[in-house]
C-alpha cells in the first residue's frame, strides 16, 4: 500500500510535471506563432522609425537654413542700421555745422543792419550840418567880399 501511495503520489507528480510542461509548450508554441506577427509589426515601427528619422533629419535641415537666413538678414539689417546711424550722424553734424553758419551770417547781417543804420544817421546828421554850414559860409564869403569891398572903398577914400 506504500508502495502504491508512493506510485500515485509520483504518477501526480508527473501529471503535475506534464500539465505545467504542456503549459509552458503552448506558451512557446503561442509565442512562436506570435512571433511573424511580432515581426512584421517591429519592421513597420522601424520602418516607420526611419521615416520619422528622416523627416526629423529634413526638418532640422530646413530650420537650420532658414535660421542661416535669418542671421544673414539679422546682419545685413544690422549693417544697414549702422549705415542709417552713420548717415544720421553726419547730418546732424552738417545741420550743426550749418546753424552755426547761420546764426554768424546772422549776427553778421545785423552787424551790418546796425553799421548800415549808424551810417544813414550820420549822413542825415551830416546834411543836415553841412546845409547850415554851407548857407553860414557862404554868407560869411559874401560878407567877407562886402567887408573887402568896403574896405577897398575907404581906402580909396569914397
Amino acid at each position: 500500500e506504500a508502495a502504491l501511495q508512493a506510485a500515485i503520489g509520483q504518477v501526480a507528480a508527473e501529471r503535475g510535471q506534464k500539465r505545467a510542461l504542456c503549459a509552458a509548450l503552448g506558451e512557446t508554441l503561442s509565442a512562436v506563432m506570435e512571433r511573424p506577427q511580432l515581426q512584421h509589426q517591429n519592421a513597420l515601427l522601424a520602418q516607420h522609425g526611419t521615416v520619422l528619422e528622416n523627416s526629423l533629419m529634413q526638418r532640422n535641415d530646413e530650420l537650420g537654413e532658414a535660421l542661416a537666413t535669418l542671421r544673414r538678414e539679422v546682419a545685413e539689417r544690422q549693417r544697414a542700421e549702422r549705415a542709417l546711424q552713420a548717415a544720421h550722424d553726419r547730418l546732424e553734424q552738417q545741420v550743426r555745422e550749418r546753424t552755426d553758419e547761420l546764426a554768424d551770417a546772422m549776427r553778421a547781417l545785423m552787424q551790418q543792419e546796425k553799421q548800415l543804420g549808424l551810417s544813414r544817421m550820420v549822413v542825415g546828421m551830416a546834411h543836415e550840418l553841412n546845409t547850415p554850414l554851407g548857407n553860414a559860409r557862404v554868407a560869411a564869403s559874401a560878407i567877407t567880399a562886402q567887408a573887402e569891398a568896403l574896405r577897398r572903398g575907404l581906402d580909396a577914400g569914397r
